[in-house]
């Protein structure tokens, strides 16, 4: 239950040009996040960052006050906790009048967290999935070479880097996209 979904994978950008609408381009988080941060600096949006180990989180932090000095990280916490926790971390985003709550958790539970607590989150304005970005920002992940992103060939790298934990999820998940993909899409 999605209020916005973007085609952060170039598996959806092929996937529309079977729908007779094509989308132009893909939508990286990880390249989106820094018009995202732009854009909450010149408006006076705060963020709170909310996933990764604790050093990743924090480096990642430091990182976004370094490009962004004017933008208010309002708070952060790492990704390991229970679900237990999960109000009382919900009360800790909302009491720091974050306006932008960044989640990465990793797929899927970052997507069936967010729809379980959005209740307790009300006051945000916005939750944003984002996967592995605290990695990137904080220097800890690779971006695949440029050619292999054009190509659509990122996941392929992502998954020879960390084949411990991508490797079943693509094995598991791609084929029944596919099948869904291609059961599913109509043409408009």
């Amino acid at each position: 239950m999605a209020d916005i979904v973007h085609a952060d994978g170039m598996s959806v950008v092929f996937a529309s040009r079977l729908t007779g609408v094509p989308l132009p381009e893909r939508i990286v988080t990880t390249d989106f996040f820094h018009d995202a941060a732009e854009a909450a600096m010149r408006q006076g949006l705060s963020f709170f960052l909310l996933g990764g180990h604790d050093a990743v989180n924090a480096a990642a932090a430091r990182k976004i006050e370094n490009l962004y000095p004017q933008l208010r990280i309002a708070g952060r916490h790492h990704g390991y906790f229970d679900e237990d926790m999960d109000e009382t971390i919900c009360r800790k985003i909302v009491a720091s009048g974050a306006d932008v709550l960044w989640l990465g958790l990793g797929k899927p539970r970052q997507e069936l967290w967010a729809v379980h607590n959005r209740e307790r989150l009300k006051g945000l304005g916005w939750i944003k999935t984002c996967g592995g970005l605290f990695g990137y920002l904080a220097g800890t992940e690779k971006r695949a070479p440029g050619w292999m992103q054009q190509a659509g060939f990122e996941w392929l790298f992502r998954a020879a880097a960390d084949p411990r934990r991508l490797a079943w999820r693509y094995v598991s998940t791609n084929p029944a996209a596919l099948i869904r993909l291609i059961r599913d899409t109509k043409k408009s």
